[in-house]
């Protein structure tokens, strides 16, 4: 079956960084910990296996500790701690399409596509300032997709 692939990859995300004072009775910090999975189909055009341009859908699954800090007196979790840590779980799929090229046995490509994930917990109210990337990791929603992929083919 040289057009089709099953697709399973692993992630994992740390982020870290201070937040500002903004809302905080001092400096605030966020940390994001965790990772999942990403199960997922893709047809290939190309007449050599995993090459050409490709199109597939993804299940993604994922478990993360956001941790909030404050040098403060205000934590949004716990306000009786100086930090605290909410766990969260975010289910969801994808849309990807692309370009592979195969050698005898390299594999180079990449991908744009479309992401949905829901949150198990809403964190996003605690994201005032955290960034892109952090928004990215812990908002859910509807988010854009770029990948980039390197592998071995036997």
């Amino acid at each position: 079956m040289p057009h089709h692939a099953l697709v399973a990859t692993p992630h994992y995300h740390y982020l870290n960084g201070e937040v500002g004072s903004d809302g905080c009775s001092g400096m605030c910090s966020l940390k994001l910990n965790g990772g999942g999975v990403e199960l997922g189909y893709r047809f290939y055009s190309g007449e050599r296996g995993f090459n050409g341009f490709f199109a597939g859908a993804s299940l993604i699954v994922s478990r993360h500790e956001l941790t909030y800090a404050d040098s403060g007196s205000n934590p949004p979790f716990n306000s009786s701690a100086k930090q605290s840590s909410v766990f969260f779980t975010s289910m969801g799929g994808a849309f990807d399409g692309g370009w592979q090229w195969q050698g005898e046995h390299f594999i180079i490509g990449g991908s744009v596509g479309l992401q949905y994930t829901q949150l198990q917990q809403d964190v996003r109210w605690i994201g005032r300032g955290t960034g892109v990337l952090m928004d990215f990791n812990s908002g859910g929603g509807l988010l854009p997709r770029v990948g980039f992929n390197v592998g071995y083919s036997i």
